[in-house]
């Protein structure tokens, strides 16, 4: 495997789960509007 496609990879990965942990926020604001005061 060339350094490169290992490099892209991990980027992939973590811009992938920043992603999921975004939409999760996203949907605890949204099924849970009270909790902000």
């Amino acid at each position: 495997m060339s350094p490169f496609l290992f490099t892209s990879t991990f980027f992939i990965v973590l811009i992938a789960d920043l992603d999921w942990q975004s939409m999760d926020l996203n949907a605890e604001k949204l099924c849970f509007p009270s909790n902000k005061e």
